[in-house]
């Protein structure tokens, strides 16, 4: 890039940026409300619900931050909904765009925190190139769309690590402003997730990172005293944030979701194989330790991920330099614990695609870099001229287009190495089907379903959200997977099945029911099944529930 270009460039950054937010959050709220709440969404509403009534315990194996952002953004919708779309003749405001919308506003956000990180380590091409690469980044707009802890983990994650930069960095009179800011990101970072281990991560790359790169660092003289001050800061934002902490009960809960005391169902179906997904299986006795590495190679748009490879290749050639260093490294701290960890999720990635993205940036500008030699050296024509269009082509249009063939079903998106839309489901179903549409099958299903009948699946908080909305509460819910779940033989039972909620426990269902069984319902996603439900008598049912086992790990 000549000097005038990054001149530019720096000129225009903000307005930039601001693009980057606004399409950003664009994609990400666009038909929010088209699929319904998941079982995790249902627990966010139902402890928001809670706390309106004064209790703040249900859902205490995650912090308060989000619920009480959610109960904000609640709170808001009913009253315009109430007072204010009536009067004006707009539409309300559904009550999943309510619930999501903060993660789809921290979301968008993202943007310019990822640009501050890159800024402070690479060029500004790189900083804007990763920003709009996580604005229009398949993969985060995915998982922001859902009311998931993890959107505001990443957004406090990266603004500690800038800060801690900017710390490190920068002169005497200003080191302690962002020392403090710092210490309150990863505050809000602990009160968004309780993930402590990324401050220990952010203190171990900058006194590697400084050790490589003396020269870039101011020194400085501080204390334990110091730290002491530090931890307080980061002590009091997560208690202002998250108060609940101190309380026996959540203390109690807490112990017993570390001991996977609260664990339900055990399994994750992956690539027509059902694999142990608990904590004690370790990385070789649970799903597969390359898990997150096919995630990276099958669910990144094609052009992306070249760009990631010949990037990640002239990070690790050039190591030393500070960006390429904190790619290296954040890639290495988070593939590693992560693909040994016996639980494995699609949506844990959230935090992974910072580096990834950066990595993707410089492998970009190498792209465009040789293209402009190539066009530079020969002799400049129209037809030579085209080629220099392809690196805007190929990572604007293109990832673009993934977005919009796939909206508003984000997760399901395969790219070609992967098999494209032939292959959708088939590698991670958990996560890519999500319980998509599930709001569509029980709203088909109530309509058929005469009165005090039952309603089996493995997702009892999604049913009795949609159940009460539907006016149907005559309905009993029994989750497939508890082995107290009984129903009589008189009962008509209604069982939901979904190809990504197959566990160890309900396998019986599956081999007895999914396509050997006519459905008095079918819901399809972008053409593939995502939810079959089908009418048993009680006896039939409790039959096939006989064959049920039930591991304890």
């Amino acid at each position: 890039m000549t000097e005038e270009y990054r001149a530019w460039l720096f000129k225009h950054r903000i307005s930039i940026l601001l693009f980057a937010v606004i399409i950003g959050f664009f994609f990400r709220i666009y038909n929010l409300n088209y699929v319904g709440f998941a079982e995790d969404e249902v627990n966010k509403i139902n402890a928001v619900e809670s706390y309106l009534h004064g209790d703040f315990t249900p859902n205490a194996e995650h912090p308060m931050l989000m619920k009480n952002l959610i109960l904000v953004s609640v709170v808001t919708s009913r009253f315009y909904n109430e007072k204010i779309a009536p009067k004006i003749n707009w539409r309300k405001i559904p009550i999943e765009v309510a619930v999501r919308f903060p993660n789809v506003l921290f979301g968008a956000l993202t943007a310019i925190c990822i640009y501050l990180l890159a800024f402070s380590f690479f060029d500004i091409e790189i900083a804007l190139l990763s920003a709009l690469l996580w604005a229009t980044g398949i993969n985060a707009i995915m998982i922001n769309r859902i009311a998931k802890e993890d959107t505001l983990l990443v957004f406090f994650i990266l603004l500690g690590f800038y800060f801690h930069r900017r710390f490190k960095t920068a002169k005497p009179e200003f080191k302690r402003k962002f020392y403090y800011l710092s210490a309150a990101s990863f505050g809000a970072m602990l009160s968004s997730k309780y993930f402590p281990h990324y401050l220990g991560l952010c203190v171990l790359f900058f006194a590697i990172h400084k050790k490589i790169n003396p020269e870039e660092y101011i020194d400085d003289d501080y204390t334990v005293k110091d730290l002491f001050k530090y931890l307080v800061v980061l002590g009091v934002v997560f208690l202002i944030l998250n108060p609940m902490i101190l309380s026996p009960e959540v203390w109690k809960y807490l112990i017993s979701y570390v001991h996977e005391g609260t664990v339900v169902h055990h399994g994750y179906y992956m690539m027509h194989h059902l694999y142990f997904n608990n904590v004690p299986k370790g990385p070789f006795g649970g799903t597969p330790w390359y898990f997150y590495l096919l995630y990276i190679f099958v669910k990144f748009p094609t052009v992306v991920l070249v760009a990631f490879i010949i990037g990640l290749f002239f990070a690790a050639k050039e190591w030393r330099k500070g960006g390429n260093f904190l790619i290296l490294f954040l890639l290495f701290f988070w593939l590693v614990p992560y693909s040994l960890f016996g639980a494995k999720f699609c949506r844990y990635t959230l935090s992974l695609l910072p580096p990834i993205y950066m990595a993707s940036a410089v492998g970009i500008l190498k792209i465009f870099q040789f293209v402009k030699k190539y066009v530079d050296e020969k002799s400049f024509n129209f037809k030579k001229a085209k080629v220099a269009l392809v690196v805007p082509v190929l990572y604007v249009i293109l990832p673009l287009s993934s977005l919009i063939s796939t909206n508003p079903f984000y997760s399901l998106y395969v790219n070609l190495i992967g098999g494209g839309k032939k292959s959708i489901g088939y590698f991670f179903p958990h996560d890519e089907f999500y319980d998509l549409d599930l709001r569509e099958a029980i709203r088909r299903t109530v309509k058929i379903a005469p009165v005090g009948s039952i309603i089996a699946g493995e997702t009892p908080a999604v049913f009795q959200f949609y159940l009460k909305k539907y006016n149907r509460e005559d309905i009993k819910v029994v989750e497939l997977s508890d082995k107290k779940g009984k129903v009589g033989s008189d009962r008509i039972v209604f069982v939901i099945l979904q190809p990504g909620r197959i566990y160890f426990e309900n396998l019986p269902f599956y081999k007895h029911l999914w396509k050997k069984v006519r459905p008095v319902v079918i819901v399809k996603v972008m053409g593939k099944d995502a939810i079959n439900v089908y009418k048993l008598s009680g006896s039939e049912y409790m039959k096939i529930a006989s064959e049920r086992t039930f591991p304890k790990d």
